[in-house]
Formats: C-alpha cells, structure tokens, sequence
C-alpha cells in the first residue's frame, strides 16, 4: 500500500500536543484509491515510552474514502515486542457513500442503510491478527430478484486471520436482528415485525429464535444454514394460522366462493438445498380447533371440525388422523390418506 502523507505543521513534526495532516493510499500498482483523509488529528503520548516501551496513541479524521465518515483509532505500540492494540470506531456510514473499491467487497444484495463499527484490534509478532466488536446497520436492505428484506441488524464477535494468509478469515460471533419486514414472497404476503437472533460460524448459521407475522399470524421459526458452494437449511417453522387468511394464498381456493373459520395449530419441519433454487423437503403436522367450512359444493356448512392432519410434501400425501365434526346438526368422523397426482 503506497501511503502519501502530507503533514499541516510547516516542519512536519509530531509533537505530543498533536498534529494535523491529510493523507492518501493506494494500492500498490493499481488506481484504486482506499483512502482519502482530508485532515487527520493525531497525538502521541510518551508517558509510558522510557518505562513500558510503550507509546500510546489517538487519531481522528473525516474520510471522503472509502466512505463518508469520520474515524476514530485510539490504542498502544508497543516498541519492544511490536505488539498493537487500538480501538477503531466510526460515525455513521452511508451505504450510498461506499466507494467503488469497498463496494465491491460487500455482498451484492446489500443494497442501502447506514453502518456503524465498533472494533477492538489486536496483533503481536507470533500470533495472527484478530479483531472482535460489532458492526450495527440501521435501515439496511437486502434486495434479491426474488425478495427484499429490510431492518436493523447488528453484527458482534470475533475475527481471525488463519495462519496461512491465503485462506479465509474465521469468525465467531452472533447477529441480531430488529424491525425486519420480508416482501416479494408472492404466496406468503409480507412478512413483518421480524425479530431474532443467530449464532455465526464457518460452518453454519444457527437460528436460535426468528419470529415475526404473516398471513394475520405470528410465527417462529429455529434452524440451521450450512452456507457453502450449495447452501442447505433444516428448520422448524410453528405458528397459531389463521385459516381464513391461509386459504387467501392457495390459488385453488382464492378465486372460488369457499370461506374458512377458526384456526390451526401448525408445525413444519423443513430440509433440503437453497441453491441453485431451493428444493425443500416439507413435513407439517396441523392441528385443528373448532374449524368451520362451508362452499358451493356442501349442501350444509361443516363445524366444529377437530383433529390432525399431516402433510409429507416429498411423497405428495395427506394425511387425515381422527378428524371430527359436525354437519346439519349430525357428528362426523373422517380417516385416512389423500395422494397427489405428483407429489410436490
């Protein structure tokens, strides 16, 4: 990284009182520009040099690059072991104000909102450098082709270089995320009042608690997503659904004169590939309680319908378990299974 320094005291001295400069680096060979400090205040204490062989430092500058911010590093170098510790932080960070050179860096998808980071960074000599804290987005979007989810998201743990500088960064820590809202799933509706949290390694997501509404209904979803070449997930989605606004998103019911009444006590289990487009094994037990239906092919409504029904999406089939209720007055029980003409 080529660095020019530009000092704004007429001698170019450090002095521990402070001192003002501005600077610029570049990548080595290349045009692209990672960072532009149009002033940079610094000040050097030297308490600690003669005794510790420390030097403690302070320094604060308004970046135009790689984005609009102003940026704060305070921490200790230590001469004899030429060990560094310092506490980064920064104002607000406008998505809209990252620089092509960043940009690039961060997923495609995340498409708008402010970051703030709070990080602690830490290297000596004969260990790899790790950086722990959090980064907290505020009114972030994350726009895909065939969703957008919007909310705020804050984002803490701890980050590790691995020996070999080639490979990845491994990172342990948790995400948790507030006021989310789920739109473009043209079947489920928007989804809102998302709330939860997740533990985050290499090797997967775990959803420890996602909740959130639709359909009229709260649901709340656990899981894990292995991310990876073909990233795969395994859920258990519950929810109280009310039926009248689930029958709204079935196209064979929505434009037909059927109504529903009451309500269900769902749960589903969900495994299988999300890439290249998911391909979810579905297994969903429903419960019902004092269901009511009536249509153009009942002669009288049927009520107070109770019982199980259970779902396995992969063989197509239906499964009826002790479904009772009653019909002109007169109780009725139903058992048994219902196959699909292929199974979805």
């Amino acid at each position: 990284v080529e660095v020019v320094h530009r000092p704004r005291s007429p001698q170019g001295e450090v002095p521990s009182e402070g001192h003002a400069a501005e600077a610029e680096a570049r990548v080595e060979g290349s045009e692209e520009t990672w960072l532009i400090a149009p002033q940079i205040q610094l000040r050097i204490g030297w308490g600690r040099l003669l005794l510790q062989r420390t030097v403690a430092f302070r320094a604060t500058a308004p970046l135009d690059a790689p984005c609009v911010t102003v940026l704060s590093v305070a921490g200790t170098y230590g001469l004899k072991d030429r060990s560094l510790a310092a506490d980064v932080r920064t104002d607000d960070v406008p998505l809209a104000s990252v620089a092509p050179v960043l940009r690039a860096r961060l997923p495609e998808a995340l498409s708008d909102g402010v970051l703030r980071l709070r990080l602690r960074v830490r290297h000596a000599p004969d260990q790899p450098p790790t950086v722990n804290g959090e980064v907290a987005g505020s009114g972030l979007a994350w726009t895909t082709p065939a969703w957008r989810l919007m909310g705020d998201l804050v984002v803490a743990g701890e980050a590790t270089r691995p020996v070999d500088p080639h490979q990845p960064w491994s990172f342990q820590g948790t995400a948790a995320l507030r006021e989310g809202r789920l739109t473009g799933l043209e079947m489920l509706g928007p989804v809102t009042d998302l709330q939860g949290r997740a533990r985050l390694s290499p090797e997967r997501v775990e959803i420890e608690e996602l909740t959130g509404k639709a359909l009229g209904s709260p649901w709340r979803l656990e899981g894990t997503v292995r991310p990876g070449p073909v990233p795969a997930i395994e859920a258990l989605l519950s929810s109280r659904v009310a039926l009248a606004a689930l029958a709204e998103t079935l196209p064979v019911l929505r434009d037909q004169p059927w109504t529903f009444e009451g309500a269900a006590d769902l749960r589903a289990v969900c495994r299988g590939p999300l890439a290249p487009s998911p391909f979810l094994d579905v297994l969903a037990q429903a419960q019902l309680q004092r269901v009511a239906v009536s249509g153009p092919k009942l002669a009288h409504p049927l009520t107070d319908i109770s019982g199980r029904l259970e779902y396995d999406g992969l063989a197509g089939r239906i499964t009826v378990t002790a479904l009772a209720g009653r019909v002109a007055q007169e109780p009725f029980t139903v058992e048994g299974r219902v196959m699909a003409a292929a199974p979805h």
